[in-house]
């Protein structure tokens, strides 16, 4: 048993990898695709914006739907989402289908030439990153205990979309205030993650694959650091103390931004 866990952790951190890694490819190209179809910096703008809602509203319901079908069908939704995702965002040629590809985002978290590359690429990992899930992640991974799992304490049939269930969840003991916080702090690293890749663009004047390179660059360092020193901080310090950091060190960056 205790082998299987750690082997699905080392899976699960792989999968993380892939996908953030796939993500920011997306991001870094973004802008230049965007702006080859006609979009200035605020409809790009607006295009990241959509994407950040999508995320925000498919949150909750992915969560639920891992809760019930298991952490093995959740991660093949995901990238089967991502996968559809970057299909789309492939043979995108117009304003409107670049909107369109957002729209499998809300599950998950082309032009001809060199911009098409990264996400043929993430295309594929993604693809393959369904066939891992499938043939090596466990199909449930939380523990079910006797009068403490929320969904046997319903009185009504546990269903992934039921407004009731939500309030019920959000009644849990410090669930509300962790939700709140994570909506707060994930708003302005939303709105940085957005505007970057166009600021790096039109003030820093970067090309293609130098705002690649760039983006690449945070998303191995938040790769490193959550896979090894979160882990070793969290064993040593309380949580609290950890998330106010967090917040402090967030605003540090944002000031020196």
């Amino acid at each position: 048993m205790a082998q299987e866990k750690q082997r699905t952790l080392r899976c699960s951190y792989l999968l993380a990898a892939a996908d953030i890694s796939c993500l920011f490819m997306q991001f870094s190209v973004t802008p230049h695709m965007a702006k080859s179809l006609g979009l200035d910096a605020v409809g790009i703008g607006y295009l990241q914006t959509f994407f950040g809602i999508l995320q925000l509203i498919g949150g909750p319901i992915f969560g639920r739907f891992s809760d019930q079908y298991g952490a093995r069908a959740a991660l093949t939704l995901s990238f089967l989402s991502s996968s559809l995702y970057y299909a789309i965002l492939t043979f995108t040629t117009n304003i409107p289908l670049l909107f369109i590809s957002r729209i499998p985002s809300i599950f998950m978290h082309g032009l001809p030439g060199t911009l098409s590359a990264p996400t043929y690429i993430a295309l594929a990992v993604s693809l393959l990153c369904c066939a891992v899930v499938s043939f090596s992640f466990p199909p449930k991974t939380k523990i079910k205990q006797d009068g403490s799992n929320f969904v046997q304490n319903l009185s009504k049939p546990f269903r992934v979309f039921n407004l009731e269930q939500f309030k019920h969840l959000l009644s849990l003991p410090d669930v509300k205030q962790i939700f709140i916080v994570k909506v707060l702090s994930g708003f302005p690293i939303g709105i940085f993650m957005i505007m970057f890749s166009v600021i790096s663009v039109d003030f820093f004047g970067l090309n293609a694959a130098t705002a690649g390179y760039l983006m690449s660059y945070f998303g191995i360092l938040q790769m490193v650091f959550q896979g090894i020193f979160v882990g070793l901080l969290t064993a040593k310090f309380p949580e609290d103390s950890l998330l106010l950091l967090s917040l402090i060190v967030s605003t540090g960056v944002g000031f020196g931004m």
